[in-house]
């Protein structure tokens, strides 16, 4: 038997390494490329998960604890836990923990931002929109007591990516936090017909 027949040919190992880079390029690019429903998932387990770290820091403190949201002129959005200065007693010192006041524990995922909203406004942001920030300015989004409630703020706000604007909802007690899309129909909503129904005629 000849060595010929055991070995590989040149063309069969181009073949084998086409395939191992093909393969290679697909799972690199599906990891990397998350889809909005994906990040919009992660930041709702992730807001979820900030709820719990201020659950935690409100019973130890003994005072409601407020979840802000910070966006940075690189694109960034993190959410930073605050103790309400307005319960503080003025007779008792204050610990290293609460003098330290905001304390970072999430990013939202890149693509996503956190803004303002007013209820029946009907603004939507230019894709853009979404990664230009003209000031950092804290947005309350919500606050949770001693007894372990969780209230939304007063001061209404949305979740904001290229191709939506997501509504959030609040399970008071569970603190799990949702958002419902609403989608942007540009056309629609030029022609003032909404985008699931047909133009009449």
């Amino acid at each position: 038997m000849t060595s010929r027949g055991r070995a590989f040919t040149v063309i069969e190992l181009l073949i084998v390494v086409a395939l191992m880079l093909a393969v290679g390029c697909l799972v690199i690019v599906s990891g990397f490329a998350w889809s909005e429903k994906e990040r919009v998932e992660a930041a709702e387990k992730g807001i979820s998960a900030s709820v719990e770290e201020a659950r935690a820091m409100a019973l130890r403190l003994g005072r409601p604890v407020r979840l802000v949201a910070t966006s940075y002129d690189t694109g960034s959005t993190r959410l930073s836990l605050e103790p309400w200065e307005d319960a503080f007693d003025s007779d008792q010192l204050e610990s290293d923990e609460t003098s330290s006041k905001a304390q970072a524990i999430y990013e939202l995922p890149d693509g996503l931002s956190i803004a303002h909203s007013e209820e029946g406004d009907s603004f939507f942001p230019h894709e853009t929109d979404v990664f230009v920030q003209a000031e950092s300015v804290p947005i309350s989004l919500l606050d949770v007591y001693p007894d372990g409630q969780a209230k939304l703020s007063d001061e209404l706000w949305q979740l904001e990516s290229a191709g939506a604007v997501h509504v959030p909802s609040l399970d008071s007690w569970a603190g799990t936090l949702r958002f419902e899309a609403v989608e942007l129909d540009e056309f629609a909503d030029f022609a003032g017909v909404p985008a699931d129904e047909e133009p009449s005629s």
